[in-house]
């Protein structure tokens, strides 16, 4: 009898603690081989992120399983991407969420994801790389999304990105 009780109440507190999942959106890889978008002459660029984007229960987007790297210099002599000059930063976010106050001047209809900062950086003085990320409400099949960030105190700018839905 004790046995029977201990089940069911079990099963009483098991049903009764369901919660709401969050929603799959979609899955994006984007990549950027170019120039930074800046003042003056743009800086070259190599970028790679791959992220997954998720809705929870109150409407609120977020990215999750998000995973890359941006590879930057300000050396724009033929070497492009030399050691000299140059951060590269490595990016991983568990969740990072939209920005429910973003009040866009230049993004508009883009959801803004910020402080999207590298986990780690190397850079020749060690400065970091931090900014915020803007993908378009749309999200359509391709898209482009974009990274306004500094890094350190000599490479800052905007990267475009191309971004393909996996």
């Amino acid at each position: 009898m004790k046995s029977y009780l201990f089940i069911s109440s079990l099963l009483i507190a098991t049903t009764s603690q369901v919660v709401a999942a969050d929603d799959f959106v979609a899955r994006y890889l984007c990549y950027a081989d170019g120039k930074i978008r800046q003042n003056g002459a743009g800086a070259p660029v190599n970028s790679r992120l791959e992220m997954k984007l998720m809705r929870d229960e109150k409407g609120l987007v977020y990215l999750a399983q998000t995973l890359g790297h941006v590879l930057v210099t300000d050396d724009t002599e033929p070497t492009i991407l030399a050691d000299h000059y140059g951060y590269y930063g490595l990016f991983r976010f568990g969740r990072l969420y939209q920005n429910p106050n973003y009040n866009p001047t230049v993004y508009y209809d883009h959801y803004q994801f910020k402080p999207f900062n590298a986990v780690t950086t190397n850079g020749f003085d060690g400065g970091g790389m931090w900014g915020s990320f803007v993908l378009p409400k749309s999200l359509d099949k391709e898209v482009a999304a974009h990274y306004i960030f500094q890094a350190g105190s000599h490479i800052g700018g905007t990267i475009d990105y191309k971004c393909k839905r996996r």
